[in-house]
C-alpha cells in the first residue's frame, strides 16, 4: 500500500473521530458517564487468498480469539486496542496440489462508533449496533505446497526474502481492520456482543505463494464478552428533548378607549387643628421598705444535768474518732472526747434526762455492738462523779 494513501486513510479517521467525539449535547453528557473495559472474545478465522478465491470449505475454518482493552468516551465514539491470535488454512478448488497453513498475531487499534446512539440516543437501550475500523499490524508465517514444492514463510529458518523480523521471524505487513458489533447489555457492568471483522493485509504470502496483483484478506466472526472498569454513578433520569413546535403569535386586539369622567372636586374647609395637650408631670413619692427585723441565732441548749452514753475510755491515750466510728458503725463528728483524771473518755448523744440516756444505751448495744455502754452524767461540760 502507497504510504499517501495509508496517510490520507489514517488522517480522515481522526478527524471523524473527532467530530463524532464533539457531537455530544449537553443533555447526554449530564447522564452518560465515560468509562474503561476489558473485553474478550473467541471465534473462528478463514483466509481470502489466492487459495481460496473460489471456494471456501469448513474444514478451512480455524480457532481463533482475541482480547481488548479500551475507553468509551461518549455514546457515540470510543477506542479500543486489540490483541488477535489465530490460523488459516486452505486449499485451492481445482486441486488439492495448492495448500497452505497460517499463524497470524494482530495488534491493532479500533475507532468504534456506535450507530444506534448516532441515530438517536437513548441510555437506557440494551441492544446496540456499532460498527468500526482501525489500523494495526499483522504478524503472521506461512506454509505452502504447490505442486509438491513446500515453502517456508515467517519461520526463524526462513531464508533471504522469506523471513521476516517479527517475533521468530514473523514477516510483518500493515492491516486495516473493518467490522460489525451487535451489543446486548446484560448488566451494568457486563455485556455480550457477535463480532464480524474483515483484516485486509498488506501483502500476497498469507498463502506462502505470491499468485496476482490482488492484496490478502482474512476474517475473524466471533462471540465476547466485555467488562466495564471502575465506579458507576447513579444514573439521572434521561428526558428526551421535546419536539420544537412552531408557535404562531397573533398580536392582540386594540383596546377601545372608553371617555374620561368627569369628577367634581368637592371643596374641603380647612378646620383649625386643636391646641396641643400638656402633659402633667407625676412626681413619684418613693418607696420606704418596712424595717427588717434582724435574725437571731438559735444557740442550742444543754441540759443541766446532761445525760450521756460513754462508749469507750483509754488510760492518758487518746483513741481516733474515725477509728472509733469505723470499729461501731457510727458517725465520728457526733463522738465527743473529754477527759477525766487520767483518761481520755468518749461519749455519744446527748439527754435531758436518765430515761432518755438509757433507752439510747440500750439502742447502741443491740444494733451496734458497743457492749460496755454506760450512763454517765456531766454538768457544765464536765463529767460528775460517778
Amino acid at each position: 500500500m502507497k504510504k499517501k494513501v495509508l496517510v490520507r486513510y489514517v488522517s480522515l479517521l481522526f478527524v471523524f473521530s473527532m467530530l463524532i467525539s464533539l457531537n455530544v449535547n449537553a443533555q447526554d453528557k449530564s447522564v452518560f458517564q465515560s468509562y474503561w473495559y476489558l473485553k474478550a472474545s473467541i471465534g473462528g478465522s478463514y483466509g481470502h487468498t489466492d487459495a481460496e478465491l473460489y471456494s471456501i470449505k469448513p474444514d478451512q475454518v480455524q480457532l481463533a480469539g482475541d482480547l481488548g482493552f479500551g475507553r468509551q468516551f461518549n455514546p457515540y465514539f470510543g477506542l479500543e486496542v486489540k490483541a488477535y491470535l489465530g490460523k488459516l488454512k486452505g486449499r485451492k478448488y481445482e486441486s488439492a496440489a495448492w495448500t497452505y497453513q497460517a499463524e497470524l498475531m494482530d495488534f491493532s487499534l479500533h475507532a468504534i462508533f456506535n450507530i444506534s446512539n448516532l441515530i438517536k440516543y437513548n441510555p437506557n437501550r440494551d441492544l446496540s449496533f456499532s460498527v468500526f475500523t482501525g489500523i494495526g499490524q499483522t504478524q503472521y508465517n506461512s506454509t505452502g505446497v504447490y505442486n509438491g514444492k513446500t515453502t517456508h514463510v515467517g519461520f526463524s529458518n526462513s531464508v533471504g526474502e522469506l523471513k521476516g523480523s517479527g517475533i521468530q521471524g514473523r514477516k510483518i505487513a500493515m492491516t486495516i481492520p473493518i467490522g460489525l458489533i451487535l451489543d446486548y447489555k446484560i448488566n451494568e457492568r457486563v455485556s455480550a456482543n457477535l463480532n464480524f471483522r474483515l483484516n485486509y493485509v498488506d501483502t500476497e504470502k498469507l498463502d506462502a505463494r505470491q499468485s496476482g496483483s490482488s492484496k490478502d484478506w482474512y476474517n475473524f466472526s466471533s462471540i465476547g464478552i466485555k467488562y466495564r472498569l471502575g465506579k458507576i454513578k447513579a444514573k439521572k433520569a434521561y428526558v428526551p428533548e421535546p419536539e420544537k413546535k412552531e408557535v404562531v403569535i397573533h398580536p392582540p386586539p386594540p383596546k377601545k378607549e372608553e371617555p374620561k369622567k368627569e369628577v367634581h372636586k368637592k371643596e374641603v374647609k380647612k378646620e383649625t387643628p386643636p391646641p396641643p395637650a400638656v402633659k402633667k408631670e407625676v412626681v413619684e413619692k418613693p418607696k420606704v421598705r418596712p424595717p427588717v427585723e434582724p435574725k437571731v441565732k438559735k444557740e442550742k441548749i444543754t441540759p443541766e444535768p446532761e445525760y450521756r452514753v460513754q462508749i469507750r475510755a483509754c488510760f492518758k491515750k487518746k483513741l481516733s474518732l474515725n477509728d472509733l466510728a469505723l470499729t461501731y458503725d457510727l458517725e465520728s463528728y457526733k463522738i465527743k472526747e473529754d477527759q477525766y483524771a487520767n483518761y481520755y473518755i468518749y461519749t455519744y448523744g446527748s439527754f435531758a434526762t436518765y430515761e432518755e440516756a438509757a433507752k439510747y444505751r440500750d439502742y447502741l448495744k443491740k444494733e451496734h455492738n458497743v457492749t460496755g455502754a454506760f450512763i454517765v452524767t456531766f454538768s457544765k461540760g464536765k463529767r460528775i462523779h460517778p
